[in-house]
């Protein structure tokens, strides 16, 4: 039932920025079913309700911008398999540390991320800082990104 009100509120805001119901409907089903599996595990270790811990999930990833972030990652040209093993690794660590992260704000700070986040308002303006200045310069190999994911896994600890 949470992810449906997630995903009726979703298609609703796609409506209202013009994109046809059908297309609006098959959108946030694809972006539910992306986040489907960690938000259920989420719940069974928090206790929380699907609605809360959903949101939770939605808020942080959009936060702190992983979408894009990851995008970003992707886009970085590697040349060697061991390269390309290195960028797939940096992405399921990204995905990691994404999971502690609300399970952290789900159990220090009840699903809210705006308190969670307040009581880490220096390490998240350094986040948004280095955020900024790699969507400025998109890097060219993973060291920026290896420094990003050490900053936002010490929210976790």
């Amino acid at each position: 039932d949470a992810v449906c009100q997630l995903m009726v509120a979703e298609t609703d805001g796609l409506i209202d920025y013009g994109v046809a119901e059908p297309q609006a409907r098959q959108f946030s089903a694809l972006t539910a079913m992306r986040d489907f599996i960690p938000v259920v595990k989420l719940v069974e270790q928090t206790g929380k309700d699907m609605f809360s811990v959903f949101s939770t999930y939605r808020d942080v990833r959009e936060y702190l911008g992983y979408d894009s972030l990851l995008d970003l990652l992707e886009n970085v040209q590697m040349r060697s398999r061991w390269d390309k093993m290195a960028q797939r690794s940096m992405r399921k660590q990204f995905m990691e540390i994404l999971f502690r992260l609300v399970r952290a704000v789900c159990d220090e700070a009840d699903c809210n991320s705006n308190t969670f986040f307040s009581r880490h308002r220096d390490q998240i303006r350094k986040w948004q800082t280095q955020c900024q200045e790699i969507q400025a310069s998109p890097p060219v190999n993973l060291h920026p990104f290896t420094v990003l994911a050490e900053l936002i896994e010490s929210l976790t600890n």
